[in-house]
């Protein structure tokens, strides 16, 4: 009896508990529905009591009380107000008067919440004037998502425009809470998109440059491109000007234009550096591409350089190059310039134009292919030989097997044309290649080892002995030639991920000549060249390429390694060591480090064993706040020409949003 009584209560229990009242009111743009456990419905109105939700749209209202005037489509709601739409933006407040239709209304002491931006704003009163813009009263802004944010504007009155401007009036700024200025009267970029306006600045310190600052200006003056105008002052150097701009012509046609000027302190001279590239995709088969690379003061460039490569830069190319690739091959055009930082410009050899066509093997009968090159190419400078070349080259090539096994020979003959100033010259000759390739494997406990030995031969006949042919680049070399190589290729692969645990490729080359009379065929062979990397872990990798004289003491004639460390919570730790014999020998290593999620630290040193002194030294420290970012950089760079070096102190401060410059699309 006591056991029915008592389930007869909990079924009651939980029955009433469960009983709350829905009404759906159609008259407005998007259906009202109302869940609230005391629910009072009218013709003109309804009113809720208790745990009220409402939805319409996609659009949440939540409150403790609500009136609905069904006639005027307005809600009025109070206690614990909370509004929240599918993209993330909320409103939290005591109270509320808006509509349903519009939105537009009064909230009473509470915040709104731009969830894309990340902006804030609470006042005592904050009214919606329209869709997308706001009026509020004894208000405060932040881009800080704290609940005490680390920066804020308080203001007695401010005007939101969404993809304007916030503007207000009687403002101060404050750090933690703590008043740092006045504004009378201010301005902010409330832009969901791209919004044009100032940037933060970059202010430093160095030797040769003196006190240095630059401020940047985003323009944003259409949907598919923008400029980044960035004004600077060295108060050892002079004004400088970058405007870089960004640009979509359409799908699949953008690029970049960077134009940058400086202009001495005394006014004696300007100086320029031009940038661009621009891809254009047609289709699949057509492309274009731009690019332009020039300074007009070299010493300048490789003494303002902010890096180790821009200050040792030897060449700057620019060129325009067009593909068409049909059937049988790509036909294409090409323009290239150079420009020498060492030689006289004046003998720099310039290849403009050049057009051509790359075939591709072509079946002529069951396994034996055709393939077909030409080029005509105009070679032209202002001191040395200048002119024309025709180059034809005609192969054929047969083959058998797969990718586990095969071999491949190839035969044809190329030939040159030169059209010289006053003169005419040509060359031709022979050549023959041979491959195979045998590919192995096995696996063991998930494991897969490679292995795979291989052989290429290459010979090429003797040219015509005439001294009017030029020489423009390899494709003039007609000296004979026989060139066998013998190579290893081998692999383990990881069985968690696939990865290359360990990889190495050697080879040697073997060099045969003719010798004179009865002095028969010389060999020689060549110095080895391999490349190897080890991977123990998807974290860590170790790689190292490099070529060996075994005729020479002490033989190697470059070598370079590299082991590189990053863990998940982004910590690196990198050293590289390159040697060039006789050339260059440096070691190059550095470090991130996040101490916490606030402060990280970042170190790089390059060291010259030729000269036994550190070419670049540069200290960061990143300091990484929800509301704010500084990153604070001090840089020791070594100046070759003034055997000196050159201290240079960078910091950069941006407040969260400010950096935001929006997406970026056709």
């Amino acid at each position: 009896m006591k056991r029915a009584a008592l389930t007869a209560f909990a079924l009651l229990f939980f029955a009433g508990a469960s009983l709350a009242a829905t009404f759906t009111d159609s008259r407005a743009a998007a259906p009202v529905n109302f869940l609230s456990g005391n629910l009072e419905v009218t013709a003109d109105s309804v009113k809720a009591e208790g745990e009220v939700k409402i939805e319409w749209g996609e659009r949440v209202l939540t409150a403790r009380s609500v009136t609905y005037d069904r006639v005027k489509g307005e809600i009025s709601a109070g206690g614990g107000v909370a509004i929240s739409d599918a993209s993330g933006n909320r409103i939290k407040c005591e109270s509320v008067r808006l509509s349903v239709d519009t939105l537009e209304g009064d909230i009473f002491g509470g915040e709104l919440y731009l969830a894309e931006s990340g902006y804030t704003i609470s006042a005592k009163k904050l009214q919606r004037t329209g869709e997308f813009s706001y009026r509020a009263e004894e208000a405060s802004f932040t881009a800080c998502e704290k609940v005490f944010p680390s920066w804020s504007i308080d203001a007695d009155w401010m005007e939101v425009e969404i993809e304007g401007y916030l503007t207000g009036g009687g403002g101060v700024f404050r750090v933690e809470r703590v008043p740092a200025f006045y504004l009378p009267y201010f301005f902010y970029p409330v832009k969901l998109k791209r919004q044009s306006g100032l940037l933060p600045p970059k202010l430093g310190y160095s030797g040769t440059r003196g006190f240095e600052a630059l401020v940047p200006f985003y323009y944003a003056f259409a949907d598919n491109a923008d400029l980044l105008f960035t004004l600077g002052y060295m108060s050892e150097k002079g004004w400088s000007e970058d405007a870089r701009l960004r640009y979509i012509l359409a799908a699949g046609h953008e690029g970049e234009l960077d134009l940058k000027f400086l202009q001495d302190k005394d006014g004696s001279d300007n100086r320029a550096e031009i940038k661009a590239d621009h891809n254009s995709r047609f289709s699949e088969d057509k492309t274009l591409d731009i690019q332009i690379d020039y300074v007009t003061d070299k010493d300048a460039y490789r003494d303002l350089g902010n890096t180790l490569e821009e200050r040792g830069v030897a060449l700057k190319k620019s060129r325009i190059y067009g593909a068409h690739t049909a059937g049988y091959g790509t036909y294409y055009g090409l323009g290239l310039w150079t420009e020498s930082f060492h030689d006289p410009q004046d003998e720099v050899l310039q290849k403009l134009p050049s057009v051509g066509f790359m075939g591709r093997d072509t079946p002529v009968w069951g396994p034996l292919f055709s393939f077909t090159e030409f080029s005509a190419d105009n070679f032209t400078r202002n001191e040395g030989v200048e002119g024309q070349r025709y180059r034809i080259n005609q192969g054929f090539s047969l083959g058998v097997g797969d990718l586990g096994a095969g071999a491949k020979a190839s035969a044809g003959y190329r030939y040159n044309y030169y059209s010289l100033e006053g003169a005419n010259a040509v060359q031709g000759a022979p050549w023959t290649e041979l491959s195979a390739h045998l590919a192995l494997y096995d696996t063991w406990g998930g494991w897969t080892h490679i292995v795979e030995p291989f052989a290429l031969y290459r010979w090429d006949g003797r040219g015509r002995e005439e001294e009017e042919a030029p020489f423009f680049d390899h494709e003039d070399i007609f000296e004979e030639m026989s060139l066998t190589t013998l190579g290893l290729k081998t692999s383990i692969l990881a069985p968690e991920d696939g990865r290359d645990f360990f990889s190495l490729d050697v080879r040697r080359p073997l060099r045969l000549t003719e010798g004179q009379g009865d002095e028969g065929v010389f060999r020689e062979w060549l110095p080895v060249r391999a490349e190897a990397e080890f991977r123990p872990f998807a974290s860590l990798r170790i790689t190292g390429d490099g070529v060996y004289d075994t005729e020479e003491e002490n033989g190697w004639l470059r070598w370079a390694s590299q082991i590189k460390g990053l863990n998940k919570k982004g910590d690196e730790l990198y050293i590289a060591r390159r040697f060039v014999k006789d050339e260059a020998d440096y070691i190059d290593g550095g470090f991130t480090y996040g101490f916490t999620d606030f402060a990280s630290l970042h170190y790089r040193n390059r060291y010259s064993q030729f000269d036994k002194k550190s070419l670049e030294t540069t200290y960061a420290l990143l300091l990484k706040h929800p509301c704010w970012e500084m990153t604070i950089t001090h840089t020791l760079v070594y100046l070759l020409e003034k055997d000196k070096y050159d201290h240079r102190t960078y910091l950069t401060v941006t407040l969260a949003g400010l950096d935001k410059l929006g997406k970026f699309s056709w």
